[in-house]
């Protein structure tokens, strides 16, 4: 017989185990039958931030689609602006794979900016987390 803080060891390993098969199965699901899946859009901080301007970050996975993204900014989750769409991995052939930087500066500026990054392709539309910042001189 095992001692009890082995046995709870085991039940958390296991609680670890199983939140990483959940994790798994959602990314499977959004697979298309041909292989292929939405980009993965990763929002990074925005830098440099002045008080007129900012430059919005942020990285995406193109997973083998023609790609475009963009960046929506507002106060709290309000997003009211939309940068212009950036279109990625054309005209290139093959498509790349690999992580590409996108940025935007923008003009329209809150006290307390909230944004994020979105990249949609043929297969489906992805938001990248939130990030925020403050106006520069306030």
């Amino acid at each position: 017989m095992l001692p009890q803080r082995h046995k709870f060891w085991q039940n958390a390993n296991l609680l670890k185990v199983i939140g990483t098969l959940i994790w798994l199965a959602a990314l499977v699901t959004s697979v298309s039958a041909s292989g292929q899946s939405a980009p993965f859009v990763f929002t990074q901080p925005a830098a440099p931030v002045r008080s007129t301007n900012a430059v919005l970050n942020g990285m995406v996975v193109l997973n083998g689609l023609p790609t475009t993204a963009w960046f929506e900014w507002g106060e709290g989750t309000n997003y009211v602006y939309s940068s212009s769409p950036i279109k990625l991995g054309l005209p290139v052939a093959p498509i790349p794979t690999g992580v590409i930087t996108v940025s935007a500066t923008i003009t329209n500026l809150f006290p307390a900016c909230h944004f994020r990054l979105i990249s949609s392709n043929a297969v489906g539309v992805t938001y990248g987390q939130v990030q925020s910042f403050t106006r520069a001189g306030r």
